[in-house]
């Protein structure tokens, strides 16, 4: 996992640790609770709840405390204004949820990542925590058999599965990577592993010794698997993360039935990081985002060690001063103790709350210092038309799009909201206009009905992932995502887009976007921009009422993509994000006043709402 959080390019696979997380977990509190059944022939509920609570809740808490003090000393705005409901959540051990809910794909590598991101999958665990020890001891009372326990294990992987597949036809791969339903499998396999070995933890079990170097095919797999999957691969979401689960049972299985594996495994730096590893995860999320290229001018190598050290200093210190001394405490927990653990569980989210009231002031400070000079495609816009012509006060404006205009929102938002103009946000991160064209032209409808929007801005470029549901042809045969006819159908539905928006007189604007960098996630994407810029800048001629904010000068003088760009001092200033496709902080300053200047001046040369659409532009070019 910290591979892929190094952006490592040969750990692409990393976020695949999670996966065997889960499955060791499943494993362990299996193991745990059985071989406490049958030494005790029962299994304390309480007792081993308050186990689980001395071994999470230090670190959780000391965690989101790190990730608080991050947001409140360089925080973007948009941090701070998500973090107080994303806090909450996580204290409350529902942050997938929260994800899901909020549309934060996990691998997007947006502008600003929450700096508690990684605590969804300790939701996923306490989650299991909470539920599962009571279905063992409901499956194992009055009885020594866990014939009904497998039962119960069984049907409910069988549920996951059955959840996967449903999600798996139109959704986008987020539901199914956070969702406890969808991911409680790779948990289950590990519960069913333990009672497929008779408990090893407790000493019976029934599996004989590997032969030697059998150990040796599930590291195998595994290195494969973290080595070349992608995040993005659509097949992890169709069943490949119950393929990811087996290979996880298989390295388990090694590592306790293989001689030799159990020695490497036992190697005393192994163990050491083994011991302070729950510390490392909790720990190095905010870390790594506070010791960044910008803010420690290291790269490569040098960074790498930087973030590692500081992540491994952190995870001592609270393992040696937090975690033991609470966890290895011996008889009742200290009143004074809990009370001090529910104090600050409660003051989190108040801290959180607080810390976004600074939103508006950290959005000055970044726009004060990161002003770009862009080149010119984004800045020839029309001429004002019609200047002499009395222009009504701008009112509402709606925005819908992916991940780059909800990453620009807030700041949108504030700009126009500070003018008294009122702003609403649809559409998703991850979707397009064409993948989710049923969700947005609903929704769409729906918000030109109830918000009665001035102007409407739709941004919408330019993935088809694996994930995403097919658009089909005439025939019903899906369609090639890059061929003409995919365009044609795009060209349709943006011109059922405009009619929607425009229902009530609304001036329309669409968005060109400036040009992406080829990346493993976003490889299809750099070659499909210019294509579906195309089809938009086409429907800006085709009459009144609509027209488009150019994003393309986020670029070099000639077109091409540029990591960074000059401030007005001269200074060069990062306007993108490493994955090529995303926006940094000057990159969002400099495109919202893009758009905001294309939305003033459609408002200006329309002289106000254009009315419904006429245009006279053919569903294909």
């Amino acid at each position: 996992m910290l591979g892929y959080h190094l952006e490592l390019s040969w750990m692409s696979g990393g976020f695949l640790g999670v996966s065997l997380f889960f499955t060791l977990s499943g494993y362990l509190i299996t193991s745990l609770l059985l071989a406490e059944r049958d030494a005790t022939g029962s299994i304390n509920l309480t007792t081993f709840w308050e186990r689980r609570a001395r071994r999470l809740l230090p670190a959780a808490l000391a965690g989101m405390t790190v990730a608080l003090v991050f947001a409140a000393v360089v925080g973007q705005p948009e941090q701070l204004i998500r973090l107080p409901a994303e806090t909450l959540a996580a204290i409350l051990y529902v942050a997938n949820w929260r994800f899901i809910f909020d549309h934060s794909a996990y691998g997007a590598h947006y502008l600003a990542p929450s700096p508690i991101l990684h605590y969804w999958s300790l939701a996923i665990e306490e989650q299991l925590y909470l539920v599962f020890p009571i279905v063992v001891l409901a499956a194992t009372r009055r009885t020594t058999s866990n014939a009904r326990l497998a039962a119960v294990v069984g049907a409910l992987m069988l549920v996951s599965i059955g959840a996967t597949l449903a999600l798996n036809v139109g959704a986008d791969g987020n539901r199914i990577y956070f969702g406890t339903d969808t991911r409680m499998f790779e948990l289950l396999v590990g519960a069913a592993l333990a009672l497929a070995m008779g408990f090893p933890l407790g000493g019976s079990s029934r599996v004989a010794p590997s032969p030697r170097g059998a150990g040796l095919i599930p590291v195998a797999a595994t290195v494969g698997l973290w080595t070349s999957v992608a995040e993005d691969d659509g097949w992890l979401y169709r069943g490949g993360l119950w393929g990811v689960s087996v290979v996880s049972c298989g390295l388990i299985a090694g590592a306790l039935k293989s001689p030799s594996l159990g020695r490497a495994l036992a190697w005393p730096p192994l163990r050491a990081l083994g011991r302070i590893s729950y510390g490392v995860y909790v720990y190095h999320w905010p870390l790594f985002l506070l010791l960044d290229r910008d803010r420690t001018g290291l790269d490569g190598p040098w960074l790498i060690a930087l973030r590692l050290v500081a992540t491994g200093i952190a995870a001592g210190i609270s393992y040696r001063y937090l975690e033991s001394p609470i966890r290895f405490r011996t008889g009742r927990f200290p009143r004074r103790l809990l009370a001090l653990g529910l104090g600050v569980a409660a003051a989190l989210p108040l801290t959180a709350r607080a810390l976004a009231v600074y939103a508006d002031d950290r959005a000055v400070a970044v726009v004060g210092r990161s002003a770009v000079v862009l080149s010119s495609p984004a800045i020839a816009l029309p001429p004002f038309a019609d200047s002499w012509r009395p222009t009504p006060p701008l009112k509402r404006v709606l925005f819908m799009g992916d991940s780059i205009l909800h990453s620009m929102f807030p700041t949108l938002s504030r700009r126009l909201e500070g003018a008294g103009v009122r702003t609403r946000l649809l559409g998703a991160p991850g979707q397009t206009l064409m993948t989710h064209r049923s969700a947005w032209l609903l929704d769409l409808a729906h918000a030109v009905g109830t918000f009665d929007p001035d102007v409407v801005v739709l941004e919408s470029c330019c993935g088809a992932w694996p994930t995403d549901e097919p658009v089909n042809g005439a025939d019903g045969r899906p369609i090639d995502p890059d061929s003409p006819a995919f365009y044609a159908r795009w060209r349709m539905e943006a011109i059922r887009a405009i009619s929607i928006a425009s229902a009530r007189g609304a001036a329309v604007l669409w968005v060109l976007a400036p040009p992406a960098r080829a990346s493993r996630a976003y490889v299809s994407m750099e070659r499909r921009i210019p294509r579906v810029n195309e089809v938009y800048a086409s429907l800006s001629t085709c009459g009144r009422g609509v027209g488009f904010a150019d994003w393309r000068g986020l670029s070099n003088p000639d077109g091409a993509f540029s990591e960074s760009l000059r401030n007005r001092e001269g200074e060069v200033v990062r306007v993108r994000t490493p994955d090529g496709l995303h926006l940094a902080a000057a990159g969002i300053d400099a495109l919202t006043a893009v758009t905001l200047l294309a939305v003033r001046r459609e408002w200006a040369n329309n002289g106000g709402r254009p009315g419904p659409w006429r245009g006279t532009c053919p569903f294909s070019p």
